[in-house]
């Protein structure tokens, strides 16, 4: 829900891709089913694919690595607990 950030075709839904490639910026498409689901969506932009310097994604790419590495602790630290947890019911 909302608005949302450029994603790449690759990333969407054939179905989404289709009713995205006859619309405009700002409409809203009818109702779309995507397996059992269905969904309605408006086109903000449509936003051509472009090289970018590693000076112009720099700081994005040290976050996101930064997180999926905190994650990644986080994720193998609960596993330890778990796996050393003692519950005893009485």
């Amino acid at each position: 829900m909302g608005d949302h950030k450029v994603i790449g075709r690759d990333k969407l839904p054939p179905q989404i891709v289709k009713a995205f490639s006859t619309m405009q910026a700002g409409q809203v498409s009818g109702v779309i089913q995507i397996e059992s689901a269905y969904t309605i969506v408006r086109l903000n932009a449509h936003t051509p694919a472009k090289k970018q310097s590693l000076e112009e994604v720099k700081s994005d790419l040290k976050v996101e690595l930064q997180k999926e590495k905190y994650e990644k602790l986080r994720s193998g630290l609960a596993k330890q607990l778990r796996a050393k947890a003692k519950i005893e019911v009485g």
